[in-house]
């Protein structure tokens, strides 16, 4: 993913990234989302003023995608001039007497059964209230716009994890957002970047095969062959089985399983690793 700076080039999304708006839908939202249970109850007011204090830890919590006119290339990352806090910070009310598995249930029903507006940035928190002595915190972001690594360093830098955290150093510029571009620059800038990628593309096969002829010509088999073979896998009819039978819904559902950290810090040291995380996930219903 790019870092936002620059020309239309350098805010563009990579296939990779754009791929996950592409292959979402009503019932398959591709957005990421971590859930955190905290001791007390926070006052909203205060997580409120927490995240106006670090917004500027991320170009990307004021950025939104801009498409290109008929979608000739991939969306760009942009300023948005309209952005409102109040529309990614929130606040919501359980039941009261509510259990963790409610509240999760909660959780899911409001969070990872819909999809993004894709007009405004692609992230909201969400505070949820009345759990008794805790509280629930609900932080959702967009894949295409970040990966499971770039997500925890983003939330170890939101986040706090001391009682009393030291005050945040504010920018010294108060943030002034671009000018979106016009229908017109942005069909200018697409077709710009698409020239300026295919010529990349044309004078870097160029150089390889002058390098390595016979390495050259082989990629090309490999990947003419990786091509049949996915055109074919595509036209192959799908086979039917119980997980795919029935109507896909946006409703979810989720399992979980506590366990110690320690034991993933284990596993971590007696395989070498260098990060060791617990991941949680949910499946479609």
């Amino acid at each position: 993913m790019s870092n936002g700076a620059g020309s239309g080039a350098t805010r563009r999304l990579s296939l990779l990234d754009a791929s996950f708006l592409y292959m979402e839908s009503a019932v398959n939202p591709t957005h990421v989302g971590t859930i955190f249970i905290l001791k007390d109850e926070i006052p909203f007011e205060r997580f409120f003023r927490h995240v106006e204090e670090r917004l500027h830890i991320s170009p990307r919590f004021r950025q939104r995608l801009v498409f290109p006119p008929f979608n000739i290339a991939r969306a760009t990352i942009e300023d948005d001039p309209d952005f409102k806090l109040e529309n990614h910070v929130r606040r919501h009310q359980l039941a009261k007497g509510s259990s963790d598995e409610e509240a999760i249930k909660e959780i899911l029903r409001l969070h990872f059964g819909r999809v993004m507006d894709r007009s405004r940035p692609l992230w909201d928190i969400t505070l949820f209230e009345r759990l008794p002595g805790r509280s629930l915190i609900v932080f959702a972001m967009h894949h295409a716009i970040i990966d499971g690594v770039s997500a925890v360093k983003l939330l170890n830098r939101l986040m706090e994890f001391t009682p009393n955290p030291p005050p945040v150093d504010l920018p010294a510029k108060v943030w002034a957002p671009a000018s979106l571009p016009s229908p017109g620059e942005a069909y200018v800038n697409a077709v710009r970047d698409l020239i300026v990628s295919q010529l990349e593309a044309a004078a870097g096969t160029a150089r390889e095969f002058l390098r390595d002829p016979t390495r050259a010509i082989e990629q090309a088999r490999v990947l003419a062959e990786s091509t049949r073979l996915l055109n074919e896998q595509m036209q192959a009819p799908i086979v039917m089985t119980p997980w795919n039978a029935g109507l896909a819904v946006g409703e979810r559902s989720l399992s979980w399983l506590k366990t110690p950290l320690a034991e993933y810090r284990a596993i971590r040291t007696a395989f070498g690793g260098t990060y060791g995380v617990p991941i949680v996930s949910y499946n479609q219903t």
